[in-house]
């Protein structure tokens, strides 16, 4: 497949809004399409154009995104983004994958410490027969250098009282995003073939989320505004 030409922002939003504009879509509509793909919350979205509360923006912000104009609305622009952005959806599934097998052993080592027992008084207490330091063994956490870590896949890093501490993506979370991305456990009418390979599903959900019939034709007239332009 050929790589998609990349375009700039500033083409984009002409193109965008002429794009709305052809649609049959109201002011308010268009501009809920729009604030959605800022947040991709519905409900936040109806709540600014609409001015609702909390309650009705969650019922009519669900209600507007999947009314069939406005839902296809949302598909053609998602189209222009991925060009905007240069984004390859696989990209998406490479980070789940990562994320669903991060293991927290590879950015922290831990160990035990042979270290001096102190006094009120920060001294350190002493072996009254032999003078020796009085010890214990502690555990111990240290970072990874971060040139030998996939330092794309950490959420945070903090310096606390209590030490350091590192967070990663919630892995439940892309675990169930996977689930939910090759169907796995759904029942399907018809028979699947077990022998398909994963890149065929792969293949076959990306042509579902970027190909759909209501994106059809928005390559070619991305490519006609970007002549024109």
């Amino acid at each position: 497949m050929a790589k998609k030409t990349k375009i700039d922002k500033e083409d984009s939003v002409d193109f965008m809004s002429d794009l709305l504009d052809g649609l049959d879509l109201t002011d308010k509509e268009q501009e809920f399409v729009l604030r959605y793909l800022q947040s991709y919350n519905a409900t936040q979205a109806a709540m600014q154009v609409y001015k609702y509360d909390k309650y009705k923006g969650a019922v009519m912000g669900n209600r507007l995104r999947n009314k069939p104009k406005i839902k296809s609305a949302i598909k053609k622009l998602k189209k222009v983004q991925q060009r905007v952005f240069d984004i390859d959806p696989n990209e998406y599934l490479e980070f789940l994958i990562k994320s669903a097998r991060a293991d927290i052993s590879d950015y922290l080592k831990f160990s035990e410490e042979e270290v001096p027992v102190l006094d009120k008084d920060g001294s350190v207490m002493r072996d009254p027969d032999t003078g020796e330091p009085i010890t214990k063994f502690v555990n111990k956490m240290h970072l990874v250098d971060s040139e030998e870590v996939d330092a794309s896949l950490i959420v945070s890093v903090k310096q606390g009282r209590d030490g350091i501490s590192i967070n990663l993506p919630d892995k439940m979370q892309a675990w169930e995003k996977l689930r939910q991305y090759f169907g796995w456990g759904e029942k399907k009418e018809e028979k699947d073939d077990n022998s398909d390979s994963i890149i065929k599903a792969i293949q076959g959900k990306t042509d579902e989320v970027w190909d759909d019939d209501a994106v059809e034709g928005v390559d070619d007239e991305l490519e006609e505004a970007l002549k024109d332009g």
